[in-house]
């Protein structure tokens, strides 16, 4: 990992124009859709994924003061780690997975996957 990256405690947010490319490469339902970021950060990329669309936001924070900042752009908030968070199978339509980790983290993103697969649900149309 990076010295800054260190210093910033792993933070790498997505840049806010990357998360508008991915936001137009997703078809979302008419009805509302729980979604999730479970390493939210400060919440700019989550929102602006999940922009015009009837999704209530849940994120989840590890560090006080990103914490502090996307609690403004999500419905709820856990300020946590997202590994000791558990969710029913099937909650969320939709989770963005952008993790903070280093080779020397025990939290890799494979781990962050297999704990975040079950609460997705399968979503028609």
């Amino acid at each position: 990992m990076r010295n800054q990256g260190r210093l910033r405690l792993g933070y790498f947010p997505l840049p806010i124009g990357e998360a508008r490319r991915i936001r137009a490469c997703l078809r979302y339902p008419t009805s509302p859709v729980s979604t999730i970021d479970p390493c939210i950060g400060d919440g700019a990329a989550f929102l602006a994924i999940t922009a015009e669309t009837r999704a209530r936001r849940y994120g989840i924070e590890l560090d006080a003061y990103r914490a502090e900042q996307a609690a403004s752009v999500v419905d709820e908030l856990i300020h946590g780690d997202c590994l000791d968070v558990h969710c029913p199978v099937e909650s969320f339509g939709l989770a963005f997975l952008n993790p903070e980790w280093s080779r020397n983290s025990c939290s890799p993103p494979q781990v962050l996957l297999q704990q975040t697969a079950e609460p997705l649900a399968t979503l028609d149309g």
